[in-house]
């Protein structure tokens, strides 16, 4: 096995806990098929901003996704 074949494996291995980690504990969602791809998607993009970035970056992106997430339905209400 090459290095990139390495690192996509590694990418999809973490992508999955990744989307794993969101349903456990008293604040999980419930867990879903269609979001669980979702999240593993996103943890796919994300573990591939992290190789080519760093961990900063990855941590901002996340961050900001999750602030569009929560505003967009707040303005959206507020005509």
């Amino acid at each position: 096995m090459n290095k990139l074949h390495l690192i996509s494996f590694f990418i999809l291995f973490a992508a999955v806990l990744f989307s794993l980690f969101h349903y456990i504990g008293p604040f999980g969602d419930i867990f879903t098929y269609k979001s669980f791809y979702i999240r593993t998607i996103a943890g796919i993009f994300l573990g591939s901003v992290y190789l080519f970035r760093g961990l900063g970056i990855t941590v901002y992106t996340h961050i900001f996704y999750d602030m569009a997430i929560i505003s967009i339905p707040v303005l959206m209400s507020k005509n």
